[in-house]
């Protein structure tokens, strides 16, 4: 039997403007008038009668006339007094809960003081108390079914009045009976298919809890789900709370900001933003570099990319073999940077870049060989004192060697790659350090200390580091970060750096170096580069006192290529020497072969083949002997001049028709007495 608050919320809810719970009773808009705010005051009496109130001004009769209702519906019926569950309790609200078809399943009843009771249809027009043994379902299931069939948004809270102050709101919403400290199971996961669910917990960790278990259960199921925190709640506040709170506002407008607190936070929803014409109608500004390349007819790949290297705002790499240089080179970048002077006496500093700040992170170096590293690198670039000043102010260099400091690491399961507070820690310190020009350069050397354990040998997490360094442009001043990574051992014995471990590391770089060892010189090579062309030529480089890389000068450039074209030819003439002693080895190994041979050689490839060795130089050999004399051919078969005859072994299988196995050998004079020596031309 309905209850009178229950009547009146039905009807409410007929016209399509249903009452939202209170901590005193419900609150909804007028029937009786153009109500545009919440003037609709209910509560339940103490005989259980339907007690309203319009703070517009609207009488009682009105309101009941435009509900559609009788007067005598607002009271109870004395037949059917409100059940009272134990002494002193008395029902403040009944909540149904239905199959999807709509057929009432068993109530759930609010009652006062706090508790809660659960009653069933006896199937004669009463109740029983206990749910018995129907199963568990969802609040409000037909709404939810319909709204998933139709892919909306439907809300998951903790209670009943939750729900029902959110259906006021014009929302779909529901709960599992019981809320937070009900098991939630597939009855509860499986009509929510196809809905976009949107979970609102409870302040309190038992709430969280909940949502967190709600949330998995979903995301298994294939379920686009999203746990909101509401904003402003107090210990233990809920949902009725947060819209309490907002009471006097425009029903339109406290959606709006709910739905706004629905938006997901993070990458996604920040780089949400349509293309705007201006896109297609207006020429993009320049790119923003670290440095230039020196020359005029430098081409860039995009419009705006301009003629530099080293991109701001974007991660990087130099990959060099160990010992080649690369930590110096970086020193030697930052010095250059700070003090306007070319890096490597070729690259030209970009003019804002000068301002900002730099940080170093080097995870191999002690403080002392920080000292060492950047006095030399100093003292290549014949820093002056101004020069030195500023370094001093911008330049920050964390000397990590010892210090164990991933950016990322394994989780529990050990397969997730998670960041670690090292990374977080980084980001805040360049927030709250960052000077007025921000930063220009942030590097990390090398890669294996600071990428994590799986970040060399798995795809997906060498990705995921990259992408943990691509959070460090955002800093202030959009910095270039730059990583420095080890090469492979293959790539270094072909004279190429390629990076060591995944393939992923570089493909998610935009800007790639390499140093590679050539002689007593390193040959810097630009890679990769997205938004300019390549280098058109490697640069290079001669190691200054105390290792600092540097662009040699004219006279020890040319001095050098002497030098280095008196190698190539010692190197060439050693060759070609090896070579020919090679060859000569060949040509006495092949005379001895022939000699030895116990069939027939009839092919200078069947002859090749009786001996080791290079298959060209054999070759080269054969013909020489030919060439001298000191092979010839006599008939079909291959022969050293003047040597004696030897006798030659049947063949096992005869190429042609000829006498059986047990015949005289034809190679034989009669009496088994050997033919005369054959000679060319026989």
């Amino acid at each position: 039997m309905t209850s009178p608050i229950d009547a009146v919320r039905q009807a409410l809810d007929a016209r399509g403007t249903p009452a939202r719970q209170t901590k005193q009773g419900w609150i909804g808009k007028c029937p009786a008038h153009d109500d545009k705010k919440a003037s609709l005051s209910l509560r339940v009496g103490d005989d259980g009668r339907a007690l309203v109130n319009c703070f517009a001004g609207c009488d009682f009769a009105a309101i009941t006339a435009a509900l559609g209702l009788e007067v005598s519906a607002m009271f109870p019926a004395v037949e059917a007094p409100a059940p009272r569950p134990s002494n002193g309790m008395k029902v403040a609200a009944a909540y149904q809960y239905t199959d999807a078809a709509g057929t009432a399943l068993y109530e759930v009843l609010r009652c006062e003081p706090k508790d809660f009771r659960q009653r069933r249809p006896d199937g004669c027009g009463g109740w029983t108390w206990g749910r018995g043994d129907v199963p568990r379902g969802l609040y409000r299931l037909p709404e939810v079914v319909a709204a998933a069939a139709k892919g909306a948004t439907v809300y998951v809270v903790e209670g009943e009045k939750d729900v029902d102050n959110l259906r006021a709101l014009g929302l779909v919403a529901t709960t599992a009976c019981g809320g937070a400290s009900a098991a939630w199971t597939q009855a509860h996961t499986k009509p929510l298919r196809g809905a976009s669910v949107v979970v609102l917990p409870d302040n309190d960790d038992p709430g969280r809890e909940h949502a967190a278990k709600v949330q998995a259960a979903l995301r298994a199921a294939g379920i686009v789900v999203r746990v909101v925190a509401l904003p402003g709640l107090s210990e233990k506040g809920d949902v009725s709370d947060w819209l309490e709170a907002r009471d006097g506002r425009d029903d339109a407008a406290i959606v709006e900001e709910l739905r706004a607190l629905e938006w997901p936070e993070g990458a996604l929803s920040a780089a949400w933003k349509r293309v705007p014409v201006s896109y297609l109608t207006e020429v993009p500004p320049l790119r923003r570099w670290l440095v230039r390349h020196p020359t005029k007819d430098w081409q860039p790949c995009l419009p705006g990319c301009g003629d530099g290297m080293l991109p701001r705002g974007k991660v990087g790499a130099i990959l060099a073999e160990g010992g080649a240089g690369k930590t110096s080179i970086l020193i030697s970048l930052a010095l250059s940077l700070l003090s306007g002077r070319r890096w490597l006496d070729h690259f030209e500093p970009e003019g804002e870049a000068r301002e900002g700040q730099i940080l170093l992170l080097l995870g191999e170096e002690d403080t002392e060989e920080v000292w060492r590293r950047v006095y030399a690198s100093g003292r290549a670039l014949g820093l002056r004192e101004a020069d030195q000043q500023a370094i001093s102010e911008r330049l920050t260099v964390l000397p990590l060697a010892g210090v164990a400091c991933p950016f990322m690491a394994l989780a529990d399961d050990g397969k997730t790659l998670l960041e670690t507070q090292a990374l977080s820690d980084l980001r805040d310190l360049l927030a709250r350090t960052a000077g007025p020009a921000g930063w220009s350069l942030v590097a990390v050397d090398p890669l294996s200390r600071f990428a994590g354990p799986t970040a060399e040998i798995d795809n997906a997490a060498a990705t995921r580091f990259v992408q943990g360094l691509e959070t460090l442009t955002g800093a202030p001043g959009a910095p270039t970060v730059l990583v420095l990574h080890h090469s492979t051992k293959a790539a270094r014995s072909e004279g190429r750096a390629d990076a060591r471990g995944s393939s992923a590391l570089t493909d998610a770089l935009r800007w790639t170096a390499s140093l590679c060892v050539d002689e007593s010189d390193v040959l810097f090579r630009q890679v990769k580069s997205n938004y300019s062309r390549p280098m058109p030529d490697d640069l290079r480089l001669v190691r200054a006192d105390g290792g600092a890389l540097r662009v040699p000068t004219e006279s020890e450039a040319f001095a050098r290529e002497e030098e280095l074209e008196s190698v190539q030819d010692a190197r060439a003439r050693a060759k070609l020497a090896a070579k020919e002693g090679r060859i000569e080895a060949h040509q006495a190994a092949l005379i001895q072969a022939v000699l030895e041979a116990r069939s027939e050689i009839t092919s200078q490839r069947a002859l090749a083949g009786l001996v080791p060795g290079k298959t060209e130089e054999k070759q080269d050999a054969i013909a020489r002997l030919f060439r001298d004399g000191k092979l010839a051919k006599a008939g079909d078969q291959i022969v050293v001049p003047g040597a004696p005859e030897r006798p030659i072994a049947p063949r096992s299988t005869p190429p042609h028709p000829g006498p059986h196995p047990g015949a005289e050998n034809p190679l034989s004079a009669p009496g088994g007495a050997a033919t005369a020596p054959r000679t060319p031309g026989a």
